[in-house]
């Protein structure tokens, strides 16, 4: 005998698809997004290159809705045409650095993004990339093609004060960062393609160097949280 099989579908598990939200609601060229997601809290921000603005939204919802957006750094700080925005989420502090003519260009929010602080330049290195653990605060930085190293700088107070410029190895024109406490992990790009490996255990005092292949484009790199 044949048997005829009928599916059935629990349509109250299945959820709605989320339609795309416009978050920057202008006629300006913008770009560069990047997204940290904590939680319930989605925190994002972006450039307007009209006004070489750095520009910040965030979710406290999962992304169903979204407050006003700030301007976190203005014009007068800023050279977004070609360089990612980087930021992390860490508590209540949310850590923003970009680009400002070969500079790296620093804001904070204490408040888990309600409101931010003026802007400071922190770092005579370009095109930055930024971590937040514990109360420490890494920037990195390129230095620029006269002087092809990775520029370090870091913070012990939750980004309120910036300690000295250190080199943390060669490359950075493109690069990465990630770190857990005292534990800190760079790639760079030095040169057309090798791409080396800066680590260091002791929060930045030194860094142990490491080539870990070829490649041109931004490089990424993340911790496996156990």
């Amino acid at each position: 005998n044949a048997f005829a099989v009928t599916p059935t579908i629990d349509t109250d598990k299945i959820k709605p698809q989320r339609t795309a939200t416009n978050l920057s609601d202008s006629s300006n060229t913008e770009n560069s997004p990047v997204a940290v997601v904590k939680g319930d809290n989605i925190h994002v921000v972006w450039a307007d290159e009209t006004n070489s603005d750095v520009l910040y939204k965030k979710s406290s919802d999962g992304g169903d809705t979204f407050g006003t957006t700030i301007t976190v750094g203005d014009g007068s700080f800023s050279s977004l045409s070609t360089y990612p925005i980087s930021m992390d989420v860490n508590g209540d502090f949310v850590h923003i650095v970009w680009n400002g003519s070969s500079k790296t260009v620093y804001a904070r929010s204490t408040d888990n993004g309600a409101t931010f602080g003026a802007e400071a330049d922190i770092s005579n290195g370009g095109r930055p990339r930024i971590a937040a653990t514990g109360s420490a605060v890494y920037v990195i930085g390129w230095g620029g093609s006269g002087d092809n190293v990775v520029k370090f700088s870091k913070s012990t107070d939750n980004g309120a004060n910036f300690g000295a410029i250190s080199d943390a190895g060669a490359g950075g024109i493109v690069s990465a960062i990630d770190a857990t406490g005292d534990n800190i992990y760079i790639v760079a790009r030095d040169g057309a393609s090798t791409m080396k490996l800066h680590k260091s255990t002791n929060g930045g005092t030194g860094f142990a160097t490491s080539t870990i292949g070829t490649g041109s484009n931004f490089p990424n790199i993340e911790q496996s949280q156990t």
